[in-house]
């Protein structure tokens, strides 16, 4: 489904950009100053408005940092806000800068608002850490917070709603029919057989995965004929809030790159909702990368995506910006269906076509790192 959210917010400076328009009151959208009335109520802030002014990326002294969104209300009051939608890790010191920054505005008149997707309490507090004024937002309390009586408006904020709900959280709504089948399962008279199957359902999943393993796997050696693909299923011994077992990754490689380099899967978060893709390296050396950072503007512009590595990641991205929504979780019911169509067939031809790209511009490069001496 089309969304102009998909292109408009691409990453956390366009989403603070949005916020920034939504609670301007001189802005085009001609809701004078509800957008900001309820994001204050949202916080519990009863503070008179008067003409505020709202200001994004906002230059604060210290270190040279931006503050994503800084409200100024009618009698000086300061409103800062940190956007972490994406879950971007916090730098040294970042949100004990912003507080001293608000302090400096206006001595003890200020609130810092740290808006991400599960609500958890930022780490770079320092003296601030227990101090009542630090207020945490969850992404989908604040879209749900955002309403309007104007007919020409209800779409963008029900799609504002969706993309939080789809691209920041990771979840896939129900369908109809999926809403129906659970309703099924939970009467009385079928209630034995859901138990069985949600008893069994980490053995259920883990057969599934081993399924789709075999059918990638042999797609690979059918399409490139003269290697020996191997894959290895790696299931990592933790719990997840649906007291299910997380599984780590699902990776294919050829012989020679094993214990070193691989293609493949793995989910991100401890809640298995946020799946990435790309090239994985392990023992990479910090500071390093594969053929010196060309693999990773190759991969870029092929796939259309800035991607990010980490110490274990020489290039991923995660599979709802790589034009794969419907894979960002891989619990979800219609994840799970496609994986056990055809024996994981269904699922190797959508993800296949990415996993095969990313070989051909990939796989040379590693085996010019496997081959080099030391």
């Amino acid at each position: 489904m089309f969304s102009p959210f998909e292109a408009l917010l691409p990453d956390e400076r366009a989403l603070t950009r949005m916020l920034g328009y939504l609670f301007d009151q001189r802005q085009g959208h001609g809701q004078c100053t509800d957008f900001l009335k309820q994001f204050l109520r949202l916080i519990n802030c009863d503070q008179p408005l008067g003409e505020a002014l709202i200001q994004t990326e906002y230059l604060i002294r210290t270190n040279g940092r931006y503050m994503d969104v800084l409200i100024t209300l009618s009698d000086g009051y300061r409103i800062g806000l940190e956007n972490k939608a994406w879950g971007a890790g916090e730098q040294q010191d970042q949100c004990l800068d912003y507080c001293e920054a608000l302090e400096r505005l206006k001595p003890g008149r200020w609130l810092f608002i740290f808006l991400t997707p599960d609500g958890v309490k930022p780490k770079t507090l320092g003296k601030y850490e227990n101090d009542p004024r630090i207020k945490r937002l969850k992404c989908d309390d604040l879209a749900e917070a955002l309403t309007t009586d104007c007919a020409a408006l209800l779409p963008f904020l029900a799609d504002l709603k969706r993309f939080v709900c789809e691209r920041i959280n990771g979840e896939i709504p129900l369908h109809a029919g999926e809403k129906e089948m659970i309703d099924k399962l939970l009467e009385a008279g079928n209630i034995d057989v859901t138990v069985e199957i949600v008893a069994r359902a980490r053995e259920i999943r883990r057969e599934l995965l081993k399924a789709f393993k075999e059918a990638m796997v042999a797609r690979l050696r059918e399409e490139f004929k003269d290697k020996h693909w191997e894959a290895e299923l790696l299931i990592e011994k933790r719990t997840v809030p649906d007291l299910d077992e997380a599984w780590s990754g699902l990776y294919f490689f050829k012989p020679a790159w094993r214990e070193r380099f691989a293609i493949g899967f793995s989910n991100a978060q401890r809640d298995a909702k946020s799946v990435i893709f790309g090239v994985y390296y392990w023992g990479r050396v910090p500071g390093t990368s594969i053929a010196g950072g060309t693999l990773q503007n190759e991969l870029n512009q092929a796939l259309g995506y800035k991607a990010k590595f980490s110490p274990c990641w020489d290039w991923y991205g995660s599979l709802v910006y790589l034009d794969m929504p419907r894979y960002a979780n891989w619990y979800d019911g219609d994840v799970i269906r496609r994986m056990a169509l055809n024996g994981g067939k269904q699922m190797v031809e959508d993800l296949f076509p990415h996993l095969r790209r990313v070989i051909e511009i990939g796989e040379h490069y590693i085996d010019q790192e496997v081959a080099r001496p030391g």
